[in-house]
């Protein structure tokens, strides 16, 4: 909900996620033991049974696998890739406040500013583990 900035949206998918955001939300709590073993092992589901399916050379659908910055570096490295960067889209958003975002989204002389200065705080090394689970590569083959 946080980046849905126009609440009279008729997008349908941001349309359902504005009119059951508190449905969603009321009640819930995190998995706190899935929690931990997403970050130790980057798996989302039970890492035996995921890495059996990977094992076999199929890949378990929805894709359930994350991987730490220094590990896919040295996976690309491995294939060839130079000039490496990664980047952790979103690390910078998620800690600003949804309202206040909104209102950086509606100055489009801010929002260049500020969307330039995301780029380049979600690129620097310390933050590209803040993009865990939306990390992006970029390399020259």
């Amino acid at each position: 909900m946080k980046y849905i900035f126009n609440k009279n949206t008729d997008n349908s998918l941001a349309r359902w996620t504005l009119d059951h955001a508190v449905e969603q939300l009321t009640g819930f709590t995190p998995d706190m033991t899935a929690v931990q073993q997403f970050f130790s092992t980057g798996l989302m589901e039970k890492p035996e049974e995921t890495v059996a399916v990977y094992n076999k050379g199929a890949s378990p659908w929805p894709v359930s696998y994350s991987f730490m910055p220094d590990e896919l570096i040295a996976i690309l490295e491995r294939f060839g890739a130079k000039r490496i960067k990664l980047s952790g889209p979103g690390a910078l958003s998620r800690g600003v406040p949804g309202e206040v975002l909104t209102n950086i989204m509606k100055d489009d002389q801010l929002k260049r500013e500020f969307l330039d200065f995301c780029y380049w705080y979600d690129s620097q090394p310390w933050c590209a583990g803040m993009g865990k689970d939306n990390l992006v590569a970029i390399a020259d083959l």
